[in-house]
């Protein structure tokens, strides 16, 4: 492939990284907004309430979700591409976690987008309840894979642009970290405490923006000497 090609590749992908980053905060701001919280889906009566009062922000966020995440596989098949010559063992393994992430993770805001009129326009309420606790365990699991398996990518991303010729030591630091901090919530599950859960998957998701804006907009301004 030309190298032209690969430059044009790696802006676009980088474009599409902070996309995905802002998408992902108007998700965030749509789940804040619906009046979400974990013990309140965790309560079938609660969580039908939620759906019911702030559906409409809860499909919003389903949407920017949906899109947030074909934006962040554009994001990581021209990241892969840019980081291929320094690390070309990363850079393969960036491509294929993120992808089993992104598949995971889709379950997530597509099940969501459906469940909202689907229970809250269940002829029987009854049913609806009973029905929660499947759906919420599903989603949860959804959830659990799509962040190991995107964790994975980002410490693979992060490694790989720490050996990467770009010089982005910052920028590769906060994706490790960023890394990080989304997989270990799953793999301490059971053993932190709700208040301490509370306080670490905010900071993932805030990490989780950071490295879609900071790489993504490296990718895209530098995107020759990603290329190169």
């Amino acid at each position: 492939m030309p190298e032209q090609g690969i430059v044009k590749i790696c802006r676009a992908a980088g474009a599409a990284g902070m996309v995905s980053g802002l998408l992902l905060l108007v998700e965030m701001i749509g789940f804040m907004q619906s009046g979400w919280t974990a013990e309140k889906f965790a309560q079938p009566e609660q969580a039908i309430i939620v759906l019911r009062d702030g559906g409409h922000w809860l499909r919003m966020a389903a949407a920017a979700g949906t899109i947030n995440l074909a934006a962040m596989a554009l994001f990581l098949a021209g990241l892969s591409l840019g980081l291929r010559r320094g690390a070309p063992t990363l850079a393969v393994c960036i491509f294929v976690l993120g992808l089993l992430g992104i598949g995971a993770h889709s379950l997530v805001p597509v099940g969501l987008w459906i469940a909202v009129p689907s229970l809250v326009g269940s002829p029987d309420p009854r049913l609806a309840l009973s029905a929660w606790p499947a759906f919420n365990l599903v989603s949860s699991t959804a959830h659990a894979a799509g962040s190991l398996f995107m964790g994975a990518a980002m410490m693979a991303a992060g490694a790989a642009v720490l050996k990467s010729p770009v010089r982005a030591r910052i920028a590769g630091s906060l994706t490790l970290a960023a890394g990080l901090l989304t997989v270990a919530p799953m793999l301490l599950l059971g053993q932190l405490s709700a208040a301490s859960m509370g306080l670490v998957f905010p900071a993932s998701l805030a990490m989780a923006v950071l490295f879609r804006l900071a790489i993504g907009g490296l990718l895209f301004s530098r995107a020759a000497a990603w290329a190169a």
